[in-house]
Parts: C-alpha cells; structure tokens; sequence
C-alpha cells in the first residue's frame, strides 16, 4: 500500500466481506463463516459478524485507526493490502496475530 491517506481512504469506501483468515504460524487461509462485513463511508464504519460496532475511522501511515462509538479503547490495523477489490488486515490482540482477508462486494 503506497498512497497517501486520502488515496487510502478513497480506497476502502464500500462494503467489504471478510473471506479468509491467516493464524499466526500458520501459513494456510481458513475460510471464515457468511455474514462478516465492513462497510466504509468516510469518516464512519461498520463492522457486522458476531458483534455488531461502529464508530469513526481514519487512515494514517497505512494504519486503520478505529474508533468506536461505545468504547473508550482506539484501535490501530495495520493494513498489509488495500486495493479496489481487496482488503488485507493485520489483527493483534488478546487471541494472538492473525491477517484477515476481506473481499469488496
């Protein structure tokens, strides 16, 4: 991902489907079940899968900074790969490292 912010977050606008999921060490894609999305409309985003959150994002140094809308906590993403049709997100947190996978629908 080399483009700036605006770029990048011209980018992820749209709905996105979360398809495959990369555990730490492993090195396999494992299909994820229907029903995860994201959806982008600057500066808000959804998130749906067994949880439901939104709030406000931005992008900054090819992070995807996440602010709830019921939470204190930001989160930072680091964004392996953003193109039109894809989208590559590291995920670090109390489950491990993981790179899920999200496709534009």
């Amino acid at each position: 991902m080399n483009c700036t912010n605006r770029e990048a977050e011209s980018i992820i606008e749209g709905s996105w489907e979360g398809k495959f999921i990369q555990l730490e060490n492993d090195q396999s894609n494992h299909a994820l079940p229907d029903g995860i999305t994201m959806e982008f409309e600057y500066p808000r985003y959804k998130f749906e899968g067994e949880l439901v959150e939104q709030g406000n994002y931005y992008i900054k140094d090819e992070k995807l900074h996440l602010i709830p809308d019921d939470r204190d906590e930001k989160r930072e993403l680091n964004i392996r790969q953003l193109s039109q049709d894809s989208l590559r997100l590291h995920l670090i947190d109390t489950l491990g490292q993981r790179e899920v996978l999200f496709i534009r629908q």
